[in-house]
């Protein structure tokens, strides 16, 4: 698995956990997945690149997003969720929805040929993080029972944008058993 990154997408405490300032409702029901995936790339020796979704008090997305939160709140919410954290992560900081604006991950994947992305929330991260994978000719793999969406509606029509665009959405038992 040389040629293979696994992505975390945003598991951070902002958005997983119910007293989080951005939580995503129901998130926490695909934490025991996120959790077999993380110790599945520990046994493997995966790289896996953590993205954390990390504000300034006046960046573009927390005005879209109408947050009066203080960057001490904003920071405190971005450490990851304690069954994503792993001894092969490595964190990407963020500020937009594309974590390609961190011009470090196109260097973190020279190589990877396969990108397996899991996290949140579909129809904004997970969408950004897969469409760009696949604009730079890496397989990707959604694990559609590791990601949450915000809004049923649109969470269905990033799937089918995904798929369209030529991402392959797997289970997490599919990889535990690849």
């Amino acid at each position: 698995m040389e040629s293979t990154v696994f992505i975390d997408v945003d598991t951070q405490y902002s958005f997983m956990h119910k007293k989080g300032k951005f939580y995503v409702a129901n998130s926490e029901k695909i934490v025991p997945n996120l959790r077999r995936i993380t110790k599945f790339a520990d046994e493997r020796s995966i790289p896996v690149i953590a993205t954390i979704d990390l504000h300034k008090e006046h960046d573009i997305e927390l005005e879209v997003l109408n947050s009066s939160n203080n960057c001490l709140e904003i920071i405190k919410g971005s450490k990851k969720i304690k069954e994503t954290v792993s001894e092969n992560n490595v964190i990407l900081e963020k500020s937009q929805h594309n974590p390609f604006s961190n011009t470090e991950l196109d260097e973190l994947i020279r190589g990877k040929k396969n990108a397996f992305v899991f996290g949140v929330a579909t129809e904004f991260c997970i969408q950004a993080t897969v469409l760009e994978l696949l604009k730079r000719n890496i397989k990707t793999y959604v694990i559609e029972d590791a990601i949450m969406h915000v809004s049923q509606e649109n969470g269905k029509k990033s799937i089918n944008l995904m798929r369209e665009t030529g991402a392959k959405f797997i289970t997490t038992d599919m990889l535990l058993n690849s």
